[in-house]
């Protein structure tokens, strides 16, 4: 019983430390810290609200994905509107699942890591990453910046996990389709897409084959989706202001 609570009562302690502070007042604090979230869901607002037909606008073809522009992004819209379904037109509704992604993305970076680092270590750095100003102003405002960082750390989480690991269909493919929406979040991460690609070639006696080619297969099929607009969406996949 004691070596089980030594073993578990610091991360429990530390899970529930972040999930006070990244839930805490999240629908009562001003939304001037970022401002550029009104324009960036002001098109899931009109799809909820006022039945607006937003489909010209919002598809899966790679395009500048800027902080004004964010509702451009499929993905990080549909996070948005779900919010905005569930809680309405509130402040709670629009940060609710960007904190409650931006928190799994924490624990679950911990739980791929723990077999490579010490405990303490990680949990510092969880502490750490969860208590940052940058970070939590990113996580708890709703935009799409922090939206990003919790994709790329659960791309990377799904990464780890497929090292020395043997055949396991399920989170392969997982892995692989979180990996290719990456070009779907801020336009400052997408140099980590190429980055992965390029460790999964680099790590590939550490890979199991078929996790391997499932997982890179996984991901060539999901961007073989802007074939029907390429090669601008290529162009526009490296015109990244951010």
């Amino acid at each position: 019983g004691g070596g089980v609570v030594r073993s578990w009562g610091p991360p429990v302690v530390v899970c529930a430390g972040v999930l006070l502070v990244g839930f805490g007042r999240l629908g009562s604090y001003p939304p001037y810290f970022n401002d550029a979230v009104d324009h960036g869901i002001h098109i899931e607002v009109n799809k909820v609200f006022d039945h607006a037909d937003i489909s010209k606008k919002v598809n899966w073809y790679w395009k500048d994905m800027h902080t004004l522009g964010a509702y451009e992004s499929p993905l990080y819209g549909k996070v948005i509107e779900l919010g905005l379904r569930l809680f309405g037109l509130t402040l709670f509704g629009v940060r609710f699942f960007p904190a409650l992604i931006e928190f799994g993305a924490l624990i679950l970076t911990f739980f791929a890591f723990s077999k490579y680092f010490p405990h303490y270590f990680l949990l510092s750095f969880i502490l750490l990453m969860a208590l940052s100003p940058w970070l939590l102003l990113a996580a708890r405002t709703g935009g799409i910046q922090g939206f990003s960082i919790s994709q790329y750390l659960i791309a990377l989480s799904t990464f780890v996990l497929l090292i020395d690991r043997k055949r396991s269909v399920g989170l392969t493919i997982l892995a692989g389709i979180i990996t290719a929406t990456i070009p779907y979040g801020y336009a400052g991460i997408r140099l980590l897409l190429p980055l992965l690609l390029l460790l999964a070639i680099v790590c590939f006696r550490r890979i199991e084959k078929y996790n391997l080619f499932a997982y890179l297969g996984t991901i060539l099929a999901i961007c073989a989706i802007q074939i029907g607009d390429f090669p601008h969406s290529l162009k526009m996949y490296f015109f990244a202001r951010g």
